[in-house]
């Protein structure tokens, strides 16, 4: 898995974090410093919580402080919270609406019923400890 930590199954019901081998970290290091470079965004968003726990590192092996320097957001609210020591501000998806919806769009192409190329569905944003507030005058321009 190239880009997150793996997880395993500790002993009892906590998941801990294997950390990748060192030739990743340090590729991620190598990775972030050049993004990090010239300039720092307020934010960065990863493809998904696993990702988001492996920017979470990067920043640490940085000097990095999460939120204050840089915020970090997931996707798709995997539940790491309970095992990371700050918790991960996340984007949450109705998984289970997105399989019913792809179910019944599925059985409607088969059956010769037209369907929407696409569908919206809603998103909840979970806010946690890896972002900080923003001035108000930066959410009116949003």
């Amino acid at each position: 898995m190239h880009g997150c930590a793996v997880w395993k199954r500790c002993s009892g019901p906590q998941l801990c974090a294997q950390v990748p081998p060192r030739k990743m970290r340090s590729a991620w290091a190598r990775s972030a410093r050049a993004l990090l470079k010239d300039h720092r965004p307020d934010v960065v968003f990863f493809l998904n919580d696993l990702m988001a726990f492996g920017g979470l590192t990067v920043a640490q092996e940085l000097g990095l402080r999460v939120p204050e320097d840089m915020g970090v957001v997931g996707f798709n609210a995997l539940g790491l919270n309970t095992v990371l020591p700050v918790p991960l501000t996340t984007v949450s998806t109705p998984r289970h609406l997105m399989g019913v919806t792809g179910a019944r769009t599925l059985l409607a192409r088969l059956h010769g019923v037209g369907v929407a190329r696409a569908t919206a569905l809603p998103i909840k944003v979970q806010p946690g400890g890896t972002t900080r507030a923003q001035p108000k005058r930066l959410q009116a321009e949003v």
